[in-house]
């Protein structure tokens, strides 16, 4: 949906020039965890992270796992998880 959003702003931007080239430029596309699981990922299997913020582009906080397969797995935001802040410690690459 986002994306044809995004698409008929570009439109819009072609037709109407200077007037829409703000609100075009603005615009970024993220992509975001819907949901967040509480279920444990073992650290050996986690090769990287990211935090994701409620509120600066996305509905939800949560941090965003990428597995040795390429996977990323949305799990619950680290305050008040220390499981997740431990996996999070053992991981050298933020992404």
């Amino acid at each position: 949906m986002i994306f044809y959003i995004v698409l008929l702003q570009l439109h819009l931007c072609k037709a109407l020039k200077a007037v829409c080239v703000g609100v075009c430029v603005s615009e970024v596309l993220k992509d975001c965890c819907l949901s967040v699981s509480k279920n444990r990922v073992p650290a050996k299997f986690v090769v990287s992270y990211y935090i994701q913020e409620a509120g600066k582009g996305c509905n939800l906080s949560a941090t965003v796992f990428e597995t040795k397969g390429g996977r990323r797995l949305c799990i619950v935001h680290p305050d008040g998880f220390p499981w997740v802040q431990k996996v999070i410690s053992k991981c050298r690459v933020h992404f």
